[in-house]
């Protein structure tokens, strides 16, 4: 259990520090969260923990991605999207 707090926790500080580098940087903070989800998808943080937090940190992992998902779908303007359509 403390496996999977401890891999939450750098998970979480991971993404909020590349967030702000790349805010500072001009560029969008998703995508330097989601570079900071690729950095430690890799095998970075499998040897230091056992398989067993691996399993439920790939299913926090599952669910983070529904819910980027919902929120970029939400972030769709139709009008926007009315006005640029190929018709």
């Amino acid at each position: 259990m403390q496996d999977v707090i401890l891999i939450f926790f750098i998970t979480l500080l991971s993404a909020f520090i590349f967030g702000e580098l790349f805010t500072k940087l001009k560029l969008p903070k998703i995508i330097g969260q989601i570079i900071a989800g690729l950095i430690l998808g890799t095998p970075l943080l499998a040897g230091f923990f056992d398989l067993g937090s691996q399993g439920v940190v790939a299913l926090l992992s599952q669910i983070g991605i529904i819910f980027l998902l919902i929120l970029t779908g939400l972030e769709i303007d139709l009008r926007i999207l009315k006005k640029v359509r190929w018709m």
